[in-house]
């Protein structure tokens, strides 16, 4: 009991070990539109705000959010951010965590420690790999007690419980689609084309562009890629650019017209073999 109050705050993974992540992530790095990131900040980071008025009129101190969407888009970017504020205690629950160990007094063990260190936000990243629906094959006990602990005899109280997934169709509706376990499902689509064009001018903000290139124009041409793989067109460019020893006088990357389409043509052949993992 003592140990587990020096956790109090921190990011915490399996066994009580905390994460230091590689660095310190805020809100000025999640590139899409206002409204979802209205909506992210007033179910967490906002929430905490209205603990008195919760407790007040007797309405349970607690949140479930679904981030849902295709790869590489800012789902694991963030539960970074959150964990970076310092605000919350952070659980992060990775498919891992489950392996060679007891997934009911896992589930447990996580939301007790979870309410003595609160304000806590667990985080499930890619819960579909974890729990599945139960008309699946796959072993339904940690499904059962998430659901036990979301809404059962045992009332968790200044817990946010996050879950990613690229997948939400294969979530089990008792879970997805069931008031009072998760409040909130946040769509993070591929960008449109005026956050692909923030993203362009955000990646590139370090560079030099010649005068032939237009960010719309490479907005249109980019239809159809994730934030991953716009990030990936900048760094491609950014790498031909060097190869052909293109800088100013001072030393800045100047990123030609040509560099761009070859950029766009290549970010283009990898979306069509592989899925991006993440959007970080």
């Amino acid at each position: 009991m003592f140990s587990d109050y020096f956790l109090k705050g921190k990011i915490i993974a399996k066994d009580r070990d905390t994460i230091c992540l590689d660095r310190s992530y805020s809100f000025d790095e999640l590139i899409l539109n206002d409204e979802k990131i209205q909506l992210i900040m007033e179910n967490t980071v906002d929430f905490l705000k209205n603990k008195d008025i919760f407790e007040k009129h007797n309405i349970p101190f607690k949140r479930g959010i679904i981030l849902e969407g295709p790869p590489g888009n800012g789902k694991t970017l963030i539960g970074k951010i959150l964990a970076s504020t310092g605000l919350f205690t952070f659980m992060w629950i990775t498919s891992r965590d489950f392996g060679g160990f007891n997934s009911v007094e896992r589930v447990k063990e996580m939301y007790n420690l979870g309410n003595k260190l609160a304000p806590t936000i667990i985080f499930w990243e890619d819960i579909d790999l974890i729990i599945s629906d139960r008309t699946s094959n796959k072993d339904t006990t940690i499904l059962g007690e998430l659901l036990n602990q979301l809404d059962g005899l045992n009332t968790i109280s200044g817990i946010i419980t996050i879950a990613t997934t690229n997948v939400s169709e294969v979530l089990d509706k008792a879970l997805s689609h069931r008031p009072n376990r998760f409040d909130v499902r946040i769509h993070i689509d591929n960008p449109d084309h005026s956050t692909r064009m923030k993203m362009l001018s955000k990646f590139m903000e370090d560079m030099v562009l010649s005068e032939d290139i237009k960010l719309d124009i490479v907005a249109e041409k980019s239809n159809g890629f994730s934030g991953a793989c716009m990030k990936e067109l900048v760094l491609e460019a950014k790498k031909i650019a060097i190869l052909d020893s293109s800088f100013n006088a001072s030393g800045k990357i100047i990123i030609k017209k040509g560099c761009i389409e070859q950029s766009i043509e290549k970010t283009k052949k990898i979306t069509e073999t592989a899925k991006p993992v993440g959007f970080l």
